[in-house]
């Protein structure tokens, strides 16, 4: 076995059993409430994309806005760094799956460059160690700025 894949293996099998299951209920209820609007609809999310940026964001998120957030993704019980760290061997997991399968996953977080002194350094290195992923300061009121964003995704 390819070591990429072995190592994918490991990572799976590592995961918080908890935090699946609670990716698993937020994912659902994500569903019915979209399903809500039209019944008659098909509809195609990632719940796992929804979820990773939530808790990216859960980093560095405060007091009342944590507590509302940790009730909605169903983390309540879980410490920060079992959500962190199951977060990275989940996305960890998922990369090298199958030899036929290509998934790159990427994580960024897009502010406004004169918030970006106020970004602690904490945030930062989460969501690098965690996320790999970053932050990138942008001037939003320069047109460029859509078109780079665009690109990246």
């Amino acid at each position: 076995m390819n070591t990429a894949y072995a190592e994918s293996d490991h990572k799976a099998s590592i995961i918080e059993k908890s935090l699946v299951a609670r990716n698993t209920r937020f994912a659902l209820n994500i569903l019915k409430e979209l399903q809500k609007e039209d019944e008659r609809k098909n509809v195609f999310i990632s719940p796992l994309s929804i979820s990773t940026a939530l808790a990216m964001v859960y980093n560095g998120a405060g007091s009342l806005t944590r507590d509302a957030m940790a009730e909605t993704l169903q983390i309540k019980e879980m410490s920060l760094a079992e959500i962190n760290e199951g977060c990275r061997n989940l996305i960890g997991s998922l990369e090298n799956v199958e030899s036929q399968v290509s998934l790159n996953i990427g994580n960024s977080i897009w502010i406004k460059k004169s918030y970006e002194p106020s970004v602690k350094i904490g945030f930062k290195d989460a969501l690098t160690t965690y996320f790999r992923s970053e932050i990138l300061p942008r001037q939003f009121s320069d047109p460029k700025t859509v078109d780079e964003i665009n690109a990246w995704v």
